[in-house]
C-alpha cells in the first residue's frame, strides 16, 4: 500500500547525455542517428541551456515509454510506427547540475519530481543547443530518502537476515514523511 507513496517522492538520477547524435527511443534501444554540429556548444551554453529546464516544466514523455495511449503501452505503438510523440506534461525539476561535460558527452545529476523522464531531457537539451540528444547511461541514485550509497548488494547480505538488517516499513514511512531526509537513521 505505501508503495506508491514512496515511489511519489522526489528522484535522483545521473546520466551520460550524447549530443552528437538522436535515438528514436532516447537512448541506446535504438541506433544513434548523428547528427553534424558545426562548432560543440560550450560548457557555458550547456548550463545556459539547462535553465530552461529547472522548475515546473512541460515535458513529452519518450514515445518509448510505458504510458498508455488508448489502453495500449506508447512503445507497443511507436514500435509499429503508429505514434510520433506524446502530449507534454507538467513536472517539476528540482535541480540539475552539470557533473562533467567533455564533447561530446554531459554528464547530468537531476533532482526531479514524479513523471519526469531523463531521456526526455537529453532529447530537448539536444534540440534547445542545436545538437543532438540521447542519453548513453541513467542511472536512479535516489528516491525520496532511499540513496544507492545505502543500498546492498546481494553479495554484500548476511546468508541468513535478520530484522536489524532491515528498515520497518513505521521507520521507512518515518523517513519518508521527514521530506526525504538524505540518511539511513542507522548510520553514524
Amino acid at each position: 500500500r505505501e508503495l506508491a507513496r514512496i515511489m511519489g517522492t522526489a528522484k535522483r538520477y545521473r546520466t551520460d547525455i550524447d549530443l552528437s547524435a538522436f535515438s528514436p527511443s532516447d537512448d541506446l534501444e535504438h541506433p544513434p542517428e548523428p547528427v553534424p554540429v558545426d562548432v560543440p556548444p560550450s560548457r557555458s551554453d550547456v548550463d545556459a541551456a539547462l535553465e530552461a529546464f529547472r522548475g515546473e516544466i512541460a515535458q513529452a514523455p519518450p514515445t518509448y515509454s510505458a504510458i498508455k495511449v488508448n489502453g495500449k503501452r506508447a512503445y507497443h505503438l511507436a514500435r509499429k510506427d503508429r505514434i510520433d510523440s506524446l502530449e507534454a506534461r507538467p513536472v517539476m525539476v528540482h535541480d540539475l547540475t552539470v557533473a562533467t561535460y567533455e564533447w561530446p558527452v554531459v554528464t547530468l545529476d537531476i533532482h526531479c519530481g514524479k513523471g519526469f523522464y531523463v531521456r526526455s531531457l537529453a532529447r530537448d537539451l539536444g534540440v534547445r543547443l542545436g545538437t543532438g540528444g540521447y542519453c548513453r547511461s541513467i542511472r536512479r541514485t535516489a528516491v525520496g530518502p532511499f540513496r544507492l550509497e545505502h543500498a546492498r548488494t546481494l553479495s554484500q547480505l548476511p546468508p541468513s537476515l535478520r530484522q536489524t538488517d532491515l528498515i520497518g516499513l513505521d521507520e521507512a514511512m518515518s523517513m519518508v514523511s521527514r521530506d526525504g531526509a538524505a540518511t539511513d537513521p542507522r548510520d553514524p
